[in-house]
């Protein structure tokens, strides 16, 4: 099964696949992760990785993974260690990342890690090398995988892009992914009208950026911009 979920237990989020014993294995994934080329499915996962006793997951720093897409082993045996652990390990990171990735790293093995050359092609917003995100290259025709950290696409009307300040817009927002995922977004609520009945359409669009986002720049303020910048290169 890939679950595209987040399940709350304790405040884990990754900790209930554990308990899914009706499957054998697991592709853990973001409900803000999407794969970016449908004729390479993720189903690929499950057979090249095997998730126990160490589960799979894109590595970050030195040796911790990224809880937020992973390929796991459900075991009933783990599931209840970890619960008993969480109010005893206390990771400096905080958050379901930092408890998994000190769990194993003090109880197990580790983990294994997604090949930086190999499937998946993982891609993120993170960038810190130019003066404005009007700059910021096209979508790479390699990537497989995007997934988004700090805000969020839907944490901002579409009608542009945000960020918490000016120089943290330079570092995550990417304009053409922000844009691609509106093209998935309008694909699916095609696909799915129940998605904005009722209530829902308020968590889906947003007027206004979410509060704790002071940068909003429109995409026509963007594309103004770049073509000045490309102007004066």
């Amino acid at each position: 099964v890939i679950l595209h979920l987040s399940l709350i237990i304790l405040d884990l989020v990754v900790v209930p696949q554990y308990a899914m014993t009706n499957y054998t294995k697991i592709v853990f994934v973001d409900a803000d992760l999407f794969f970016l080329d449908a004729n390479k499915s993720p189903d690929k996962l499950f057979e090249i990785y095997e998730g126990y006793p160490k589960p799979v997951g894109r590595k970050i720093a030195e040796k911790d993974i990224n809880s937020g897409f992973m390929v796991t082993r459900p075991n009933m045996t783990m599931y209840w260690d970890m619960v008993t652990k969480f109010n005893t390990l206390q990771s400096p990171k905080n958050g379901d990342q930092g408890f998994l990735n000190l769990y194993y790293h003090t109880f197990h093995e580790g983990f294994e890690y997604f090949p930086e050359d190999g499937f998946p092609q993982q891609v993120t917003n993170l960038y810190q090398h130019t003066t404005s995100p009007a700059l910021r290259d096209d979508i790479s025709e390699d990537a497989e995988v995007y997934h988004p950290f700090g805000p969020k696409p839907w944490q901002c009307p579409r009608t542009g892009y945000c960020a918490h300040d000016q120089a943290r817009a330079i570092k995550y927002i990417w304009p053409q992914m922000s844009d691609l995922f509106w093209e998935h977004y309008d694909q699916m609520t095609k696909a799915w009208p129940w998605m904005l009945k009722d209530d829902n359409r308020q968590y889906c669009e947003m007027e206004k950026p979410s509060a704790k986002l002071s940068y909003f720049i429109t995409k026509e303020e963007m594309d103004k911009e770049r073509k000045a910048l490309q102007k004066n290169e």
